[in-house]
């Protein structure tokens, strides 16, 4: 019987051969879905003209309707790009959202509306279906925050570089596919009358790497022709850069972004007790969904969704942690007010994962990377109400840190969190804090860090003092002693063990260190100072 089950729930069918070429359902393979066909069933190998036919005709079809009647078939279109040929599943879900939005309201019974104003007020049909058409690029919100302040400190040149650069491409495309973000991102929306073109480049025209790597050739062009247009968008944006205000200097562009997820914990005490408690759990969840969207916003992150407990975004590498806390300060205050903690054992809590990426890795990874560290770090690992961050770089996972949120503290006190935060904001405005600390105090006291009996915290300060001496670290403290705790600080994570749960210190560990450094490094600080401080004249 075992064997029959397997078999059973065995799926396992590979692509079809060439020898299968004239059966039905056969041809290449979709680069989407590599087990379906594309949608012309041709084989490039063979019918190589036909092929190109078939989606020639088809692009035009789509740039008709994107652009209009008797527009270029040149012109680029997100929906389908030149020498793509994807399946009929792939090019469904491609080509959703280009249906008149009462043909989706038919369809899925409401128009998803992903415009948000800040004040809650729907948006028109049209509007909800051309933001659905628009989804925001990893490059676009890794590049936010030199968005926001090149946007809005220099505002002119900003719009010289983004027209510039049009001129060169001569693509509509980068005029549209970022457009809704500035209705998400409350940064984007303060620096839109200033520099409109600016505020909705695409997001890989921020970077020397989507530079060098954009499609530049028009029909006819020759290499070097491709090359020398290249060359001209990487020269415009060095220009860029040399002429932004002194307060950016030796600023630029991080190629990374934060993916945030959050899910409840302990949730189902309230559901399975009884109806009227299963009743003001869904008010409190819907509550709480509600509230999510305007404080991503605040924090210039795009939601991805927020339903029941379940939150998914995308943000800044500078507000990603802020925007984690304020989402679970709001979550303690909505279950407060529906008096869970006085009922369910454990209490109803909020955990949470960050996974620090660039913006050219595969987001399907990322996403299964963060749902990996929320499920086994934060919530199996750390005992749940926890925050599980990571590094993922392009060769993998870099550094990682998981604590408790409060961390011995008040329930909304986030002391651990925010001692990390704090040491990565000193080291990012000290040019005097050593790069490889990290490094440091993992060769020369891994020992004592895993062995908390050898040197509790008071013994590891101690030690820390007395071996930076005259270190010359600034920004940590005006003593050595205050530096040490400093540090400690963000070795020592916590977790949560027990019922009720009580707050322990877990296993010390260079990795708060490690993912300090990186946020010191990639981080825009001048862009965090006046996103947390709005300078004076800005909108609040």
């Amino acid at each position: 019987s075992r064997w029959l089950d397997q078999r059973k729930t065995m799926r396992d069918h590979p692509p079809l051969l060439e020898a299968d070429a004239g059966l039905p359902g056969t041809g290449d393979r979709c680069p989407v879905h590599p087990d379906l066909c594309e949608l012309g069933g041709f084989f490039r190998v063979h019918q190589r003209d036909k092929q190109d036919k078939f989606w020639e005709k088809l692009r035009k079809q789509v740039v008709e309707e994107v652009y209009g009647s008797g527009a270029s078939r040149f012109i680029e279109t997100l929906e389908i790009r030149e020498g793509e040929r994807l399946s009929a599943l792939a090019l469904v879900k491609r080509l959703f959202p280009l249906l008149p939005p009462d043909k989706i309201k038919a369809v899925m019974g409401w128009v998803p509306d992903h415009r948000y104003d800040g004040k809650g007020t729907a948006s028109t049909a049209e509007e909800a279906q051309y933001a659905l058409r628009n989804w925001p690029s990893t490059a676009y919100v890794s590049a936010v925050p030199w968005i926001v302040e090149v946007g809005r400190q220099a505002p002119r040149r900003a719009n010289r570089y983004a027209l510039k650069q049009h001129a060169i491409l001569k693509s509509r495309k980068l005029w549209e596919s970022e457009t809704p973000q500035f209705h998400r991102m409350k940064g984007i929306n303060d620096i839109l009358t200033v520099a409109p073109s600016f505020a909705v480049l695409d997001g890989t025209l921020h970077f020397e790497r989507g530079l060098e790597k954009s499609r530049v050739g028009m029909s006819g062009d020759t290499p070097a022709q491709i090359q020398k247009k290249q060359k001209q968008l990487v020269r415009a944006f060095r220009q860029l850069q040399s002429q932004i205000p002194d307060s950016l200097r030796g600023e630029k562009p991080s190629p990374f972004y934060a993916l945030l997820d959050m899910d409840g914990d302990n949730m189902g005490p309230i559901f399975s007790h009884s109806q009227a408690r299963a009743k003001a759990g869904s008010t409190a969840l819907l509550e709480f969904a509600a509230g999510v969207p305007e404080i991503v916003r605040e924090h210039d992150g795009v939601l991805i969704y927020a339903g029941a407990d379940d939150v998914n975004a995308m943000l800044p590498v500078e507000t990603a942690i802020h925007c984690a806390m304020a989402i679970r300060k709001h979550w303690t205050k909505v279950m407060a007010a529906g008096k869970f903690d006085a009922c369910v054992n454990p209490r109803p809590t909020l955990s949470g994962s960050i996974v620090f990426s660039d913006y050219q890795n595969h987001l399907g990874e990322i996403r299964a990377l963060s749902h990996d560290r929320l499920d086994r770090v934060a919530k199996d690992g750390m005992g749940r109400d926890a925050l599980a961050i990571a590094v993922a770089k392009s060769g993998g996972v870099a550094s990682e840190w998981a604590s408790a949120w409060d961390g011995g503290g008040d329930i909304d006190s986030f002391a651990a969190v925010n001692a990390l935060f704090d040491y990565a904001k000193a080291a990012g405005t000290s040019p005097t804090i050593a790069s490889r600390l990290a490094y440091l105090v993992r060769d020369r006291f891994s020992e004592i860090l895993d062995d908390p009996a050898m040197f509790d915290n008071d013994a590891l300060i101690q030690l820390l003092t007395k071996e930076m001496g005259d270190s010359g670290l600034s920004g940590l403290g005006d003593t050595n002693v205050a530096k040490a705790a400093r540090i400690v600080a963000v070795l020592q994570p916590y977790c949560r063990k027990g019922v009720p749960a009580a707050i322990e210190p877990a296993p010390r560990h260079v990795g708060g260190l490690l993912v300090a450094r990186f946020l010191a490094q990639k981080a825009m600080w001048p862009y965090f100072e006046n996103w947390i401080k709005p300078p004076a004249g800005a909108t609040p």
